[in-house]
């Protein structure tokens, strides 16, 4: 990458905007994916598959495009590449990872079971009672067809294990270290704030 591209797109990244615009850039993404969600559910099941399977489609053909385009925004904004303006790419230490992966392990089964029961049945009751029982992702699996459920897992595998998270690795994230991405992430120490 030339020094022409490298400086416009450490300006384009180096760039804090307001906190307005993070919470908008952080919850629009999954507003829209919602609507699709609530659009797209009872199709998908009406064609045989889970429910699961329209926020697979979701992630697909509105998560990751509108992602995708912001990213390409700033890009064409700031006249350089794609790779210009996603910074933070250090890879992670081989000891950190090697951590990091059983930890993560760790934590999501301690979560999952402990932790999701009592705060799932909490929040349906007291946050989302207004929530229209069908669209929630409590289903009996059993009832579909085995080629319903492997299509929906390997769309599942690509789009949420593969694609999303690639498109997620987004301007100002880091994988595993600070989140400057706008003025108050900085003041409180992340990586770019003024020493």
């Amino acid at each position: 990458m030339g020094t022409s591209q490298a400086s416009a797109g450490e300006a384009a990244a180096g760039v804090q905007h307001s906190v307005a615009r993070t919470v908008v850039l952080h919850l629009l993404p999954g507003a829209l994916t919602t609507v699709f969600y609530v659009l797209a559910a009872p199709v998908v099941r009406g064609f045989g598959f889970p429910s699961l399977m329209a926020i697979f489609l979701a992630a697909l053909f509105v998560l990751i495009p509108f992602e995708l385009g912001y990213l390409l925004y700033r890009a064409s904004d700031a006249g350089t590449s794609l790779g210009g303006v996603v910074l933070y790419r250090e890879p992670v230490p081989r000891g950190r990872f090697s951590a990091l992966v059983p930890g993560l392990f760790a934590w999501s089964a301690v979560a999952s079971m402990l932790l999701y029961p009592p705060l799932d049945a909490f929040f349906i009751e007291n946050a989302f009672f207004w929530w229209p029982e069908a669209l929630f992702l409590a289903e009996d699996f059993a009832r579909y067809s085995t080629a319903a459920l492997l299509a929906t897992w390997c769309l599942g595998l690509v789009v949420n294990g593969i694609a999303g998270p690639v498109v997620e690795v987004r301007p100002g994230r880091t994988w595993a270290g600070s989140w400057p991405c706008c003025r108050w992430c900085t003041r409180r120490g992340g990586r770019g704030a003024s020493t």
